[in-house]
């Protein structure tokens, strides 16, 4: 017949051994993760300018020229779902981001990357700290009194009636923004 065979004794160093290279492993993976999150910062190109009428499609066509482009993301805004005029393009090697920063620089009018007959500005895009430290050095502008006028609003076109855009605005106000 057959012979069962016992199990051997676990003395527990088996475990530790088994485990090791495996943690060593998990390690090696977490620090290509923190290299791959600091290589896509010098990847990555802030896009404004983008005109309303712009698509990925349009967008992608345009900025390949400067290299392989891993993602391209138009910003629109939640509310609305209209384009917000930004975008962000993640290439493939820092050269291509790096091309594309030189050719976006502002010169002559005929130079410089085109959409849609709008000329596009670009720049190395902000880590996320470094955002969040810009946006807290623009909220503590010593000196100068608080804006109350929603100025912002200006910039924000077509506002529906129901949407949060909408509250604390006259009748009127809506009227004239209604009939742009």
């Amino acid at each position: 017949g057959e012979e069962a065979v016992a199990p051997a004794a676990n003395d527990g160093r088996s475990d530790r051994r088994d485990a090791a290279p495996q943690a060593k492993a998990q390690r090696q993976r977490g620090g290509e993760v923190a290299d791959e999150l600091d290589n896509r910062d010098a990847r990555t190109v802030f896009v404004r300018g983008v005109p309303q009428e712009a698509t990925q499609t349009m967008m992608r066509q345009k900025l390949e020229t400067f290299g392989k482009i891993k993602s391209c993301r138009l910003v629109k805004d939640p509310v609305t779902g209209r384009l917000k005029g930004t975008a962000f393009v993640e290439y493939a090697a820092v050269e291509g981001a790096e091309k594309a920063v030189a050719a976006g620089q502002p010169g002559k009018k005929t130079e410089g990357v085109w959409v849609a007959a709008t000329r596009l500005v670009l720049a190395m895009a902000l880590t996320q700290d470094g955002a969040r430290k810009l946006a807290s050095h623009h909220e503590t502008k010593k000196g100068l009194p608080a804006d109350n006028r929603n100025l912002y609003l200006a910039k924000e076109g077509e506002i529906a009636e129901d949407s949060p855009a909408a509250e604390g605005l006259s009748k009127l106000d809506l009227q004239r923004r209604a009939s742009c």
